[in-house]
């Protein structure tokens, strides 16, 4: 078989199983989870079929961001603080990379010749010279990568830099990795293999309920990552890919600010808006410190999770701050946090704020260092 050749026709094999199992005598336990395997491979091969494009429209766009914020209203202040302190580090950078109009950008990626077993031998060593448990977990999918990992390529671009199901009832992992020919190649194959331990350790742990908190696992293994590619490969393209992170997450945060603001002008006027065109005129209404921002420029920024990437982000840099010091105990808490399974957003926050972990906490520490990062790249541009 060639190599990293899984295909959609791979899925509806496994679903043609699933369909054909003889399931009298299965308990309910085991029935529900022949369904949940069911509905994965039904989601992922409509997804390989159809990929998802850009919601077009700034009102649909609007309403899908609305819908998912309604259900993490306790998370707004965290949101907000986290722009708050974000502005600063946006500010700094916006004032260093002032260019002309012949200047590259500073945090432009350079193109990378990585192979994809380049790619995967990299990862491999990412994750042996880490943590020796999450290590021997990493080894058995990436054993079977050959058969149950692909690359997509430019023109099968998607909403989605890469994508990791476990299927419980095969007991098999299926990763996809968007390239586009970067050193982000790496960091994306490294994020999707950190999901596919978390899904050997907990199969639940993508449960939407856990939604805010399911991506600190793998943004905190891209920004450890980041130090392997400096430290590691010796390539200023780890500080490039920490700054690009951080600032498109304060994108993020400038759009879900935005929705919420808009949400509340829709809420003290008792009226939902009815068009693009009328989202842009209550914009005098906005928050003083949000109408710098451009609606059509921010409005049309939508892809799928934005609340929960953001929220995710927040703790994987509280994570990443205690691993500096401390990697054993980063390790600890990131392990009680992957095998949480429980019934709503609420009680996983709740869990993981018993930990100690609080968002925000070490923020304007990590902007510093990433400040420093920014002005030595500015030294070697």
């Amino acid at each position: 078989m060639q190599k990293y050749s899984w295909t959609v026709d791979t899925l509806i094999d496994r679903l043609n199983y699933l369909e054909s199992l003889n399931t009298d005598g299965f308990s309910s336990f085991m029935l529900d989870v022949v369904d949940f395997d069911k509905e994965q491979l039904k989601s992922n091969i409509e997804e390989l079929q159809n990929p998802r494009r850009p919601v077009e429209g700034i009102l649909n766009q609007y309403n899908l961001r609305k819908e998912a914020l309604e259900k993490v209203k306790f998370f707004f202040p965290f949101y907000q603080e986290f722009l708050e302190k974000g502005n600063s580090f946006m500010d700094t950078y916006n004032e260093v990379n002032q260019t002309d109009e012949n200047s590259q950008p500073i945090i432009d990626f350079k193109t990378s010749s990585l192979s994809k077993d380049d790619i995967i031998e990299l990862t491999h060593d990412f994750f042996k010279n880490l943590n020796s448990k999450f290590y021997k977990i990493f080894l058995k999918p990436f054993n079977y990568r050959y058969d149950h990992t692909i690359f997509l390529t430019d023109s099968e671009e998607n909403l989605f830099s890469g994508e990791t199901f476990h299927l419980i009832c095969t007991d098999e992992t299926f990763i996809n990795v968007y390239r586009d020919s970067t050193i982000n190649d790496l960091l994306i194959a490294i994020h999707e293999y950190t999901h596919a331990i978390c899904l050997e350790i907990n199969p639940y742990d993508c449960d939407i309920e856990k939604g805010l908190f399911v991506e600190i696992s793998t943004l905190f293994m891209e920004l450890v990552a980041q130090d392997y590619i400096t430290n590691t490969l010796n390539s200023e393209e780890g500080m490039i890919a920490r700054i690009n992170r951080h600032l498109n997450t304060i994108d993020d945060a400038i759009l879900i600010n935005l929705t919420i603001a808009l949400m509340d002008i829709e809420k003290n006027n008792l009226h939902n808006f009815q068009s693009g065109k009328e989202i842009k005129r209550y914009r005098y209404l906005l928050p003083e410190d949000l109408r710098k921002f451009s609606l059509t420029e921010y409005l049309n920024l939508y892809y799928a999770s934005q609340e929960e990437y953001l929220a995710s982000y927040m703790y994987a840099v509280e994570l990443y701050e205690i691993y500096k010091n401390d990697p054993d105990k980063a390790f600890y808490y990131l392990n009680k946090i992957i095998r949480l399974d429980l019934n709503t957003r609420r009680q996983y926050y709740n869990n993981i704020k018993r930990f100690g972990l609080t968002p925000n906490l070490s923020q304007e520490k990590f902007q510093e260092e990433l400040t420093r990062d920014l002005f030595t790249l500015c030294k070697k541009k």
